[in-house]
């Protein structure tokens, strides 16, 4: 299922190998639930730095400098990785808890622009009881 030849899985590899009933076959046997690990689908493919196996800082900053075009993929050790630590009985870790704490601030952290954007709309906008819109600054 490694469409591009690149011996790592990108978002449509996984999409296709979590619709061959071969593989739900298989994750059953190690105790995995298919659709689980499609749960984790954006988590894994959203961003180069949420991929299982920690690397340092250094690794993640020039890896994200220069893939920036590059779509996010995952190796298959990385994959077997996610999907062994779904089985059911699996209590979580500190990893899992460090990794879980790192995606929820990236996107907490990516709502501050649109949330400041949104605002900014909306009070551009003229109110029928208030009249033409004042200069009001967000920062």
């Amino acid at each position: 299922h490694d469409i591009s030849g690149t011996g790592h899985l990108r978002s449509d590899d996984f999409e296709l190998l979590l619709q061959d009933p071969e593989m739900h076959m298989i994750l059953a046997d190690l105790g995995v639930d298919a659709k689980d690990l499609y749960a984790l689908q954006g988590m894994l493919f959203e961003g180069r730095r949420f991929r299982l196996g920690a690397q340092s800082d250094q690794e993640d900053d020039a890896e994200e400098s220069a893939d920036e075009a590059v779509p996010p993929e995952i190796s298959f050790a990385q994959f077997m990785d996610v999907a062994l630590r779904l089985r059911g009985g699996n209590q979580a870790k500190v990893k899992d808890i460090v990794e879980l704490r790192e995606y929820v601030k990236s996107r907490v952290d990516g709502l501050g622009p649109s949330i400041a954007n949104q605002v900014r709309r909306t009070l551009a906008q003229p109110s029928s009881a208030e009249g033409p819109p004042m200069d009001r600054r967000i920062s």
